[in-house]
């Protein structure tokens, strides 16, 4: 896959879940698809990392208050983290599950909500209140927004592929991502992006600062932007080697890094097209 169609394949997912949503609905929307699958990941996490679980073990992970060890589980979690998210919730688990529905992610939004704890109430209380009323709005009829759901799979799904084409395709979308911030700039303004400061250069940091919605995230309170912040800062530090030799420094990085690398750029990617949705559908009637 090349860089251009990589970049349709996201276009084209991202229109494919709009669907009939509204804009203005739509940034939040998607957004709690991400902080969702954000949630799921730290949930993982700390069962792996701080409970010691096997992955394998994950499956474990059910609502069953008469196995004492699965109930307190679920007690510690709920007092350290504020919920607790059932293994065939997860958001990876959809990913390879063919049974998936918009039926699945509806009683999973509603399941957040009963096991969140009280205690973090004001951190989570209709959370995906908006994510939860847009999914009639994804298709006409339950199929139809099963299939408009499918588009997770083409932003989030982690194919089976090589270490050397994650390599490729991980340089690919650092590059591409500077290309697609100077055209997102130019569709609205007019005009090219200008450089910033005495080096007459437009850099990825120059692209940053151009945007209010990626310019913001490093002050936001906001948890789910401090994780899109994160990732700004992720691809920072890869492209800013010791070398200097940005992008092309690739080469350095682990598969895990890789995985992270595509997923935060796959991300941004979906979020600057949302946030920018309005100024481009008033300029291009569209």
């Amino acid at each position: 896959m090349n860089k251009q169609q990589l970049a349709n394949r996201i276009w084209a997912s991202a229109n494919n879940m709009r669907n009939k949503i509204d804009a203005n609905e739509y940034k939040d929307y998607i957004l709690g698809l991400i902080f969702y699958k954000f949630l799921s990941d730290t949930e993982v996490k700390y069962f792996i990392e701080d409970c010691e679980w096997e992955e394998d073990e994950m499956v474990e992970l059910v609502e069953n208050y008469e196995d004492m060890n699965m109930k307190n589980a679920i007690a510690e979690y709920q007092e350290h983290i504020g919920f607790f998210i059932e293994y065939k919730y997860l958001f990876n688990t959809w990913l390879t599950d063919t049974e998936f529905s918009v039926a699945t992610l509806s009683e999973a939004l509603s399941n957040f909500e009963r096991l969140m704890s009280e205690n973090f109430a004001s951190v989570y209380a209709g959370i995906f209140k908006t994510l939860r009323e847009g999914l009639s709005k994804l298709g006409d009829n339950p199929s139809a927004q099963t299939k408009a759901l499918k588009a997770i799979d083409e932003l989030f799904g982690r194919k089976k592929v090589n270490i050397i084409d994650k390599h490729v395709n991980s340089g690919n979308l650092s590059v591409k991502f500077e290309v697609f911030l100077k055209k997102i700039y130019y569709m609205i303004h007019g005009e090219e992006m200008p450089p910033s400061g005495d080096s007459n250069k437009v850099t990825l940091s120059t692209g940053i600062f151009a945007f209010d919605c990626l310019k913001r995230l490093r002050y936001s309170p906001r948890e789910t932007e401090q994780k899109l912040s994160g990732y700004l800062n992720l691809i920072r530090n890869n492209r800013n080697t010791s070398e200097g030799n940005g992008a092309h420094a690739s080469y350095l990085l682990t598969k895990a890094q890789l995985d992270e690398n595509i997923k935060a750029f796959a991300t941004l990617y979906l979020y600057v097209t949302g946030m920018c949705y309005d100024e481009l559908k008033a300029k291009y009637d569209i």
